[in-house]
């Protein structure tokens, strides 16, 4: 039998207290990257596990004291609106065209 990988799932454990969270599993790896990098806004480890048709689950990757890099938007007139993610969380800079 053959170890086909079926889908991905991340496992995050946040920096300050240790809360850990299951996200949903998903069919690619890139898929699963795009919704870590959507989601996660505190600083965290993450550990993303393939699972696999014939075997148990395996952890394939691990990303250690990761950080959301954030930069404030302002308005015309000075006033704090919001945040917007100015890098992704696997370190390639987002393209905000």
């Amino acid at each position: 039998m053959s170890k086909k990988i079926i889908r991905y799932s991340a496992l995050t454990i946040g920096k300050h207290g240790g809360k850990t969270y299951w996200g949903t599993p998903k069919e690619s790896l890139s898929e699963l990257k795009e919704h870590l990098n959507r989601y996660i806004n505190r600083p965290c480890d993450i550990l993303i596990y393939a699972h696999y048709s014939t075997i148990l689950s395996k952890c394939v990757e691990q990303h250690w004291n990761v950080e959301p890099a954030w930069d404030e938007i302002v308005d015309n007139e000075g006033n704090f609106v919001t945040f917007k993610k100015i890098k992704n969380l696997f370190g390639e800079e987002k393209n905000n065209a």
